[in-house]
């Protein structure tokens, strides 16, 4: 009776603290796009160029209804993902209840809550947390009419089937999970169901798909053009199975029961819970390989973690002894609310960004009078011919200024750099004073582009927030703070201030030429260590992304899971010629880890006490060589 009543308040516990304590939290990028999609419809102009087949998923109408509705704040927003996933946590319960063991239920939905990918989706104003909720139902619908040959649950399959696509494209390939466990069943007489009651079926769902069918095969002839990540590697898809929480679950399920005898499971059940853990990965690599897009993106991936927590609960259920499954849930509960609470904050964000606070911080700095904003945008798809300077607002490439608007005269700058933008830039020599707004990795890019300038050279620059990876920087005229920092004891052209952090598990090896200012000074190559014994060559794509600018928790696959940490950044403090004091901070989630000052001397080439670890005792001394490199050639 204890556990009845214990396992509805620790769900209770789990959804308020995983799913609706980050509900208040800033937009990012992403979700911004679904506002302003949402607002102005799939058919605005702007879309032509931001593959508009995929603003075509049946997800907007949703949103805009439910933003008539309750408005689009981000609570409002979010909301129908959290309904959706609540509806996708009863439906898997059924799930796991009639495939893997009458008492499933609630070991499988606390297996779901020990994913932060779904957690992630839960709060998440995308369409990810509605096609797993509609997947869900046409696998039950689906398993349904294979046990009982009714034709409404038949039909009620082809329709949930076909709306999968229609929610989001890129769920092809778990469509292939209904192909196999409807065959294997037919195929053993385990179903009422015959070949020529099925085919009627799955015809009918394949007609209901030609629509979006051809807006597929349309969006695969331009994919490259909206594919920001690099190729997977083998590594990044061993992680994507999340074999950590399969493993772990059958390990502890069988030292719970130790000798007791296993209970097999029936072999449409295991083929069923492998091709939905299996498919969505695994397709997706080889798409990504084979036409050399990449589209093995976590969120890509997201469909297949149900999967994988039905195959942690089969797993377990090869072991628990009847009788046990409450109580064993009830602990799992409690690991999870324990290790994925995200403890260290009242109020956790649902992803690192803060768009919210950083247009807050610049209309706080217009109110004193207008000051010239920079805004790069942050979508690929920013480049000409589809951007130009005088590009009309509102638009997709600008989404972010639709949601959270900004004061001043604004400057639009494409994704990467152009002739134009140059130009643009060039222009705001006349000024006293601008801002850079926008993705960290683009402020940083233009910041530096402008700190090189020679018209900028009497300039000083001031960083404003930290606001996660959205970045404000204000450029000002002026000669007090030159002068003032020429006289002090580090020189003012090598005094450079770098708010990004590399990688902690990246051990540089060898600057590269790279004129822009990086955390560790240069832009350095090197290997990943995230794994110690096993060092692993990054390409060109993730040394520039993640290893020199870090934050790579969530987006790196090499990257460690646990309380490590997953930033670090150095500044000189002292240099006095013979010696110099850099200072360290070592950070997880953007909260302090370890910090403390190093003491080198120039005359040895030595620290004269060693950082702790090798990794990082290698990273301070690039980071010295780097300064060291720079103050020379000044």
């Amino acid at each position: 009776m204890i556990l009845r009543r214990l396992l509805p308040l620790l769900l209770a516990l789990c959804l308020v603290r995983l799913w609706f304590m980050p509900l208040p939290s800033s937009f990012w990028l992403d979700e911004m796009a679904t506002v302003f999609v949402a607002q102005h419809g799939s058919g605005h102009p702007s879309l032509a160029d931001a593959a508009p087949q995929a603003w075509r998923s049946w997800y907007y109408p949703v949103i805009r209804i439910n933003g008539e509705l309750f408005g689009y704040s981000e609570v409002a927003t979010r909301l129908p993902s959290i309904l959706a996933m609540a509806a996708f946590l009863w439906l898997l319960a059924g799930l796991a209840r009639r495939l893997i063991h009458p008492e499933a239920a609630w070991f499988a939905v606390f297996a779901c809550l020990a994913l932060p990918g779904l957690n992630y989706q839960a709060a998440n104003a995308r369409p990810y947390a509605l096609g797993m909720c509609v997947f869900a139902a046409a696998l039950l619908f689906l398993v349904r009419w294979l046990d009982f040959g009714r034709w409404r649950d038949g039909l009620l399959f082809a329709a949930s089937a076909a709306l999968v696509l229609y929610i989001h494209l890129l769920f092809w390939p778990s469509c292939l999970v209904f192909v196999l466990y409807a065959a294997v069943r037919v195929a053993r007489s385990e179903t009422p169901v015959s070949w020529k009651r099925a085919v009627p079926v799955f015809g009918l769902c394949a007609a209901a798909l030609l629509p979006v069918m051809a807006q597929t095969f349309s969006l695969l002839r331009e994919a490259h053009a909206h594919v920001i990540a690099p190729l997977p590697s083998l590594w990044q898809f061993l992680r994507s199975l999340e074999l950590t929480l399969v493993l772990g679950c059958a390990i502890a399920a069988w030292l719970i029961a130790r000798a007791r005898r296993w209970r097999p499971l029936a072999l449409t059940t295991i083929i069923l819970v492998a091709a939905w853990w299996l498919c969505q990965p695994v397709l997706l690599y080889a798409f990504s390989w084979l036409t050399g897009d990449a589209v093995f993106v976590p969120r890509y991936l997201q469909l297949a973690l149900p999967g994988a927590a039905l195959a942690s609960t089969a797993m377990a259920a090869l072991f628990i002894p009847a009788g046990q499954w409450r109580r064993i849930s009830a602990i799992f509960a409690l690991g999870v609310l324990l290790f994925l609470g995200q403890w260290r904050e009242v109020w956790p964000r649902h992803h690192n960004s803060d768009w919210r606070a950083a247009a807050h911080a610049v209309n706080q700095l217009e109110a004193a009078g207008e000051i010239p904003v920079i805004c790069p945008s942050p979508f690929i798809e920013a480049r000409p011919p589809a951007w130009r300077p005088d590009y009309p607002l509102p638009g997709f490439l600008y989404a972010h200024l639709a949601v959270y608007p900004i004061a001043g005269k604004i400057y639009l700058f494409p994704f990467e750099n152009s002739p134009q933008a140059e130009s643009q830039a060039a222009a705001l020599a006349q000024s006293r004073r601008f801002l850079i707004y926008g993705w960290l990795p683009q402020v940083t890019y233009w910041r530096d582009w402008f700190a090189r300038r020679p018209e900028f050279a009497g300039w000083h620059q001031r960083r404003i927030g930290p606001f996660a990876d959205v970045d404000v920087v204000l450029f000002e005229k002026g000669t007090d703070a030159f002068s003032a920092a020429k006289n002090a004891s580090v020189p003012f052209s090598v005094c450079y201030h770098t708010p990004e952090m590399s990688c902690p598990y990246f051990y540089p090896l060898e600057p590269q030429p790279f004129t822009a200012i990086l955390p560790l000074g240069d832009r350095w190559a090197g290997v990943c260590r995230a794994v110690p014994d096993l060092p692993w060559q990054p390409d060109e794509a993730v040394l520039a992304r993640l290893c020199n600018l870090g934050y790579a928790r969530g987006t790196c696959g090499r990257f460690p899971s646990g309380d490590g940490p997953d930033a670090v950044r150095f500044t000189v403090s002292r240099d006095q010629g013979a010696s110099l004091r850099i200072y360290y901070v070592v950070e997880r989630d953007h909260h302090p880890f370890a910090h403390g000052p190093l003491d080198y001397s120039v005359a040895r080439g030595a620290f004269v006490d060693s950082p702790a670890g090798e990794t990082m005792s290698r990273q301070a001394l690039a980071y010295v060589e780097s300064y060291l490199r720079r103050k020379q050639r000044v």
